[in-house]
């Protein structure tokens, strides 16, 4: 038994010699990439900085293309398969009723279906402008969690 850890402690001093070997060599490596990573001016004096040739150099330096390969980005394109539209789109909207922005909210609402922006946005795309704006209160107080049939219930009572 006395033979065989004799052998495990010679293995693992051999396993520590080579971890401290791999360690001076990344500590050497990485003492000669920062020796060589000088912060300093390249020798030249500043008067050096504003000649004809710097200037070049500078410029040439800005042109160079950068290092990722540049190409067209495909925009999305809607195809029109003959679904139904939203022509005359209606919103209900919940809102707390204790919330101070309800009237600024309200009037957002109301305005945007006449506008040019909502013209201009939905206009590709068939949709008309807006029908009714129908702002609600909130429930004296929202569970955790709505399940879909939750909603409809919701948007009868809003409609009521």
């Amino acid at each position: 038994m006395v033979g065989v850890r004799g052998r495990a402690a010679k293995q693992n001093r051999g396993v520590a010699r080579a971890c401290l070997a791999l360690l001076a060599l990344v500590a050497l490596i990485a003492l000669v990439s920062f020796a060589g990573c000088g912060g300093g001016d390249s020798g030249g004096s500043p008067a050096d900085a504003s000649s004809p040739e710097a200037a070049t150099a500078e410029a040439a330096a800005d042109a160079t293309p950068p290092p990722y390969q540049q190409f067209p980005i495909d925009l999305p394109v809607v195809h029109d398969f003959g679904g139904p539209r939203l022509t005359h789109p209606n919103i209900v909207a919940f809102v707390d009723p204790a919330d101070e922005r309800r009237p600024a909210f309200t009037a957002l609402l109301q305005s945007i279906g006449a506008s040019d922006y909502w013209q201009s946005v939905t206009k590709e795309y068939g949709i008309g402008p807006l029908g009714t704006v129908t702002v609600s209160n909130f429930p004296s107080t929202l569970p955790e969690s709505l399940s879909a049939a939750d909603l409809a219930t919701l948007r009868r009572r809003a409609r009521a």
